[in-house]
């Protein structure tokens, strides 16, 4: 706790520039807080932090129920996962609750049949390239225990000793790995730890050569795929490259025809 201080988070709207958020900001400050306050209360602004989920839908199909292909069934679901976080996440104070979300799927389609969901949260950090340094990835949840079957951490890939590679988590450990996606080897059995139930992930001595975009993607299982509920400045946003739908055909007619 730091006594007599106010943290404020500011969630502008898309193209606000610079300038403007400045003014808010020296506005909010001189002319609420200075004027305002009983006390003397300083001010810190403190930048939003977005987390991102990744949304993998799956559903059985029945063709005879729709003129639509499944292809176009997928697509049609991708894009009401994309509809949904526009109209109900995106800001502070938003709650992802998996069953609203699984009830507009199935509303979309009678075809849709037996839908449900794989629900993981990502964050990322910018590594510096060929330089040996320790990184601190936080999540605002609980993240998924250890189990012999599901590795709960895994990033996007860079390069690292000429190869291209991932850090995944060590099944039924909290211990991190370096593995070769090329050669399908373990370069590094030991890179760092995540605890499950802070949502820290802890990347220790790493230095990648070379990787794509801006910044290096964590994906976590969290401990609670039904409810994601971010504390104070974080807001949910989702990646819709990281999000699929994929529909297996079942047909439901159990008529049998007999031929006498």
């Amino acid at each position: 706790p730091e006594f007599g201080k106010v943290y404020l988070s500011l969630d502008f709207f898309d193209g606000t520039s610079e300038a403007q958020k400045t003014v808010t900001k020296n506005s909010i400050e001189n002319e609420i807080s200075a004027n305002l306050a009983i006390m003397s209360i300083g001010v810190e602004f403190v930048d939003p932090i977005d987390i991102f989920l990744e949304i993998n839908v799956n559903f059985e199909f029945d063709p005879e129920l729709t003129n639509f292909t499944i292809q176009t069934v997928q697509d049609n679901i991708k894009a009401q996962v994309v509809s949904f976080f526009n109209d109900n996440l995106g800001t502070f104070n938003k709650v992802f609750r998996q069953s609203n979300l699984i009830a507009t799927i199935d509303q979309l389609s009678p075809a849709i049949l037996n839908s449900s969901m794989q629900v993981k949260i990502q964050s990322g950090f910018t590594p510096a390239v060929n330089v040996t340094a320790d990184y601190e990835i936080p999540f605002p949840v609980a993240l998924f225990n250890v189990d012999d079957d599901t590795r709960a951490i895994q990033t996007t890939s860079f390069t690292f000793q000429g190869s291209t590679c991932i850090i995944r988590s060590v099944l039924n450990s909290t211990t991190l790995e370096i593995f070769d996606t090329t050669n399908g080897v373990v370069l590094v059995d030991n890179i760092g730890s995540h605890t499950p139930s802070t949502g820290l992930v802890n990347i220790r001595g790493f230095a990648p050569s070379a990787f794509s975009g801006s910044s290096i993607r964590v994906s976590a299982l969290p401990a609670n795929q039904q409810t994601i509920r971010p504390l104070r400045n974080y807001i949910l946003n989702l990646d819709s490259s990281l999000t699929t739908a994929s529909g297996k055909t079942d047909f439901q007619n159990t008529e049998v025809s007999l031929t006498v």
